[in-house]
């Protein structure tokens, strides 16, 4: 699998649409399927159910955004810096929290 899959379906959640996906990224609106369905094929679920115009994730859908989206969380409100502990001295098995 491709990590930059994980990249397209994240905004693929984002716009709730594959067409809009490819646009905003630059794809054909295939490559975006093909990107979430090898995702799909990847994990043996289904990421996205139909809800009128728009793509809506399924529970599994929303289970893999959480864990996409958790570096960007882990992020949020800290400088780099601290969010990966490089601002301590600390060594393998020591408390790397600034």
């Amino acid at each position: 699998m491709d990590v930059s899959y994980l990249y397209t379906f994240k905004e693929v959640a984002k716009w709730g649409s594959y067409t809009r996906t490819g646009e905003e990224l630059g794809y054909a609106q295939s490559s975006v399927t093909t990107q979430v369905k090898k995702l799909e094929d990847y994990y043996g679920v289904r990421l996205f159910e139909r809800a009128g115009q728009t793509m809506r994730l399924t529970q599994s859908g929303e289970q893999l955004l959480y864990y996409v989206d958790l570096p960007g969380r882990r992020l949020n409100g800290r400088s780099g810096k601290q969010a990966f502990g490089s601002c301590s001295n600390a060594r393998d098995g020591e408390d790397w929290s600034c």
